[in-house]
């Protein structure tokens, strides 16, 4: 690709060197990154400064308003948020989708993977806790979210998401 998309990449962090390379890595279609980190101690914030990223140090206030505050720092009207480890424990769910369909306020893009990842997490399982298919996901979006579109990927596929009307 030519020419970055007008898209921000997002990464909220805290001592995450061993995970933060790949994850920037993972969005070189992204017109900036910006990493907002809580107080790292390792080499966090040097790696994501090799990786061409934006860093701004924030106190750690909670995971929703950390990533509000880390949205309010895009220089691009879409915002791609990736947390650096890319997962989310099937029990909160649920409760992510809930609070993702709060905090949307007009678009929302969302690449899913359904199969299992290539790293694992420090307890052993893989980092796709969920490796489920589009027809398992898609019900479950649909309760939060209006689908606008839908496409398919290698590792999954990805929706473009308006909030669900009243």
């Amino acid at each position: 690709m030519s020419q970055p998309l007008p898209l921000s990449l997002i990464v909220i962090t805290r001592d995450a060197a061993h995970e933060l390379a790949e994850c920037l890595a993972s969005a070189p279609f992204a017109a900036e990154a910006v990493v907002v980190d809580s107080g790292s101690r390792d080499d966090t914030v040097a790696i994501a400064q090799r990786a061409g990223a934006r860093v701004v140090d924030h106190a750690f206030e909670g995971y929703g308003p950390q990533k509000n505050f880390a949205v309010a720092q895009a220089g691009n009207d879409w915002v791609l948020c990736i947390d650096v480890l890319e997962h989310i424990e099937p029990a909160y769910l649920e409760t992510v989708l809930l609070d993702l369909g709060g905090i949307t306020k007009r678009f929302g893009f969302f690449s899913i993977a359904t199969g299992p990842a290539g790293k694992t997490l420090p307890d052993g399982r893989n980092a796709h806790l969920i490796q489920k298919p589009s027809s398992w996901w898609l019900p479950r979006l649909c309760e939060h979210f209006e689908i606008i579109q839908l496409g398919r990927d290698p590792h999954g596929f990805w929706v473009i998401t308006e909030p669900r009307k009243q």
